[in-house]
């Protein structure tokens, strides 16, 4: 209770808080971690930290959903390994996406993570990366379940749009406009959203 009090302080009028989703998700009350083996080296170029890449990004369409990601210097080329949260969701006749729902009326998260197999993230206007899935839905997330695995194969185009958004196409056609959250402070940047 204490949490959820300090969670919507922390929200304020930003509408992106709901008491009931938070008390009612299939997430509430457990723990969750994740640990990974270090990718990169602990020094890296500045200017990976601050590309709009290596920035959270999210869909202003959407709520609760985003992206958030790190590019690193690998083999002389800018990289991006990513972490993309989303929930599951159909074209209705409209041609609109809707959320699906489970039984229990509650929305079905999905995670993505990725890494670009072309391109360079902070010199190339236009990348493409790879999306990997979990083999065993939410389960890999879930502290003590078996790690199901992952898996890779579909692609998605990644072009730069300007300073502070980028459009991602995925193989299937879908398009997204990503846009950067906020600057980090350690970018010089101004610190208000945008």
């Amino acid at each position: 209770e204490e949490r959820m009090v300090e969670v919507a302080e922390l929200a304020g009028d930003s509408g992106y808080f709901d008491a009931d989703f938070y008390q009612n998700n299939p997430f509430y009350s457990q723990l969750k971690s994740i640990t990974l083996d270090q990718l990169v080296t602990g020094e890296q170029p500045r200017e990976t930290a601050c590309s709009l890449r290596g920035l959270p990004l999210l869909n202003s369409q959407e709520v609760a959903e985003g992206r958030v990601s790190m590019v690193f210097n690998r083999n002389d080329k800018n990289t991006q390994f990513a972490g993309d949260f989303s929930y599951r969701k159909v074209l209705d006749e409209n041609n609109q996406w809707q959320v699906v729902l489970d039984d229990q009326g509650l929305a079905i998260p999905e995670w993505y993570v990725m890494e670009t197999v072309e391109g360079d993230v902070v010199n190339d206007t236009n990348t493409a990366n790879i999306r990997y899935t979990s083999q065993g839905g939410n389960g890999f997330f879930v502290i003590g379940a078996p790690d199901p695995g992952v898996i890779g194969g579909q692609i998605e185009q990644v072009k730069r749009l300007n300073e502070t958004q980028i459009e991602t196409t995925q193989e299937n056609g879908t398009q997204e406009i990503l846009s950067i959250l906020a600057y980090a402070s350690y970018c010089g940047q101004d610190l208000t959203a945008h």
